[in-house]
């Protein structure tokens, strides 16, 4: 079996001021599975979601399809349903909304004798599925957070959520999506969309891996306080991306937190996660990668068969050893500018699977389905496997969105003002020191080092230097502004002092001339007597002169 499971990641952003009540209008809305908050120590469900799911798996169940329905049979049935749902719950259900096909359907003959027989019926709800399958990733979500991440940045600046999710078919079979939610107290957003598929067959599509389409969507209706009954009601589309189920999540969540204006933003990033699931096959992982180089460059690049079919052998080698990241004998991990891709054995969770399995191994292999059920149970295992890597991951995607962001400010605009700067420079300063890996990690280990290469493979690193020179930059700009500004305002003093100084320098100099030079000796004064009128001239227009002189001066050495 080749399993591949497709995880997008979208960004909104918000006043960071806005973030208690963000989570406040989130938790009121009952538009989640599940939420811990680490700082008291305590998961909550979301009740009225989880009876939803109990009752569509006791009425879907009630009304298996196997169920034995012929007058003719006499037949004796046991309902085991939680106390809280009745048969009077179940009728109404049926009688309201029927039986659609979201379900798996577990069914078997436990006892045959003669013409007596006991049969085993279970129907799974998509959605019960997922809600199990959410709850339990959140679980092993808080556990991974506790064991590698600072206690100051778990308890104080971070809250995820598990979002109900939707229905949707691809290849006309169901997926079991799964919604995350992660608020940071820093003004963002982060949703990531995971949605596993299982395909028999390995091969490089016509069309790029990321355009990939479910068909027979059903969405929740929009809502910012979701009732009971409201989980019922669905909108149906045909056919959307994994962009459009995103967006739809951007309305919802725009919807419940309406008064704080979230914003959705542009960027996304996409992390693909590959198995090759057939048992006993390949003990060595690098042997399937070898095999399917251009399959691995297709999902790394976006690319279709036909650009892949013209790369050569020595480009496909060059690409994958230039995005590797970790390379074990079970898993390797990829990642490019805006794609990663982590990819597993059979063997990395080989013996878990057959534990698991143990006890029910003899009965599965009688009935010739114990292969199928070793590869189920990989998948399952990947699920908890690939959090621990992509939990990292959506962290840099957090710091690269934050540095794309004030580069793109500081290479489109200038600021304006020291105060503009200061405060933008806060803000670098901030995404420094909450996303650095000696302060984001509780100890040096194998998590940090990924953060790390992700941080580089990814290009992270490069655009944080590229910020900080344009800052640096910025800064010189903004002091040859200030001292342009401050020479410019000595400027204008000074022109206002030579205006006062001429205006005010005839009288000064006319009491200069009758007052001191009339009183030189040698009949220098008396000379001067005689024409007082030109000397006051003549002396006051030297003065003028020498302003107008001094104000050039000045005017020249600002422009230099």
């Amino acid at each position: 079996m080749f399993y591949k499971n497709l995880n997008l990641f979208g960004i909104l952003t918000f006043e960071s001021n806005n973030y208690n009540k963000i989570l406040k209008a989130i938790k009121d809305s009952k538009a989640y599975i599940s939420f811990v908050e680490s700082s008291k120590d305590k998961g909550t469900l979301n009740k009225r979601y989880e009876n939803y799911v109990m009752l569509k798996q006791a009425a879907y169940t009630f009304n298996a399809p196997k169920r034995n329905k012929d007058s003719n049979t006499t037949s004796i049935y046991s309902l085991l349903t939680p106390q809280s749902i009745s048969t009077e719950m179940i009728d109404k259900f049926l009688n309201e909304h029927g039986m659609n096909d979201d379900f798996e359907y577990e069914y078997g003959i436990e006892h045959s004798q003669e013409s007596v027989y006991t049969t085993t019926h279970k129907v799974i709800p998509i959605e019960y599925s997922t809600f199990h399958l959410a709850v339990d990733l959140d679980n092993h979500y808080e556990q991974l957070n506790r064991r590698y991440l600072n206690d100051t940045f778990l308890f104080n600046n971070y809250q995820r959520f598990f979002l109900i999710p939707f229905l949707g078919k691809y290849e006309n079979k169901y997926v079991k999506p799964v919604v995350i939610v992660n608020v940071y107290d820093v003004g963002i957003i982060t949703i990531q969309l995971s949605i596993a598929i299982s395909k028999g067959k390995i091969e490089i599509t016509n069309k790029e891996p990321n355009s990939i389409q479910l068909t027979d969507v059903e969405f929740y209706q929009e809502k910012n306080n979701f009732s009971k009954k409201d989980y019922w009601k669905r909108k149906k589309v045909d056919s959307v991306t994994i962009y459009q189920i995103m967006d739809y999540y951007f309305d919802l969540l725009k919807l419940i937190c309406k008064k704080q204006e979230l914003v959705p933003q542009s960027q996304k990033q996409i992390a693909w996660v590959l198995g090759d699931f057939e048992p006993n096959k390949r003990s060595l992982h690098k042997e399937f990668v070898d095999k399917n180089k251009g399959l691995y460059v297709s999902y790394l690049t976006n690319a279709q068969k036909d650009i892949i079919e013209r790369m050569p052998d020595e480009y496909l080698d060059e690409y994958l050893n230039k995005t590797i990241i970790n390379k074990y004998n079970t898993m390797h991990f990829y990642c490019s500018d805006a794609i990663s891709l982590l990819s597993f054995s059979h063997s990395a969770f080989h013996k878990e699977a057959v534990a698991a399995l143990k006890e029910n191994e003899k009965e599965l292999k009688k009935e010739k389905v114990y292969d199928q059920a070793l590869s189920e149970s990989y998948i399952q295992y990947s699920m908890f496997y690939m959090s621990e890597f992509l939990r990292f991951y959506e962290l840099t995607f957090i710091k690269r969105f934050y540095a794309l962001k004030l580069l793109n400010s500081l290479s489109s605009s200038s600021f304006n003002s020291l105060k503009e700067y200061n405060s933008n420079r806060k803000e670098f300063n901030a995404l420094k020191r909450n996303y650095d890996e000696q302060l984001l990690f509780k100890t040096y280990g194998s998590p940090m080092e990924l953060y790390i290469n992700i941080l580089e493979k990814s290009g992270t690193d490069k655009i944080v230097d590229k910020v900080e020179k344009l800052f640096t930059s910025a800064r010189e700009d903004i002091s040859s502004a200030r001292e342009f500004a401050i020479k410019q305002s000595e400027t204008y003093i000074l022109i206002i002092s030579s205006i006062l100084t001429v205006l005010l320098g005839y009288r000064g100099i006319q009491y200069l001339v009758e007052g001191l030079l009339f009183n030189l000796p040698f009949k220098v004064g008396e000379i001067i007597a005689l024409h007082p009128f030109r000397w006051t001239v003549s002396l006051w227009l030297i003065l003028c002169f020498s302003m107008l002189i001094l104000n050039l001066i000045r005017f020249k050495a600002i422009k230099k």
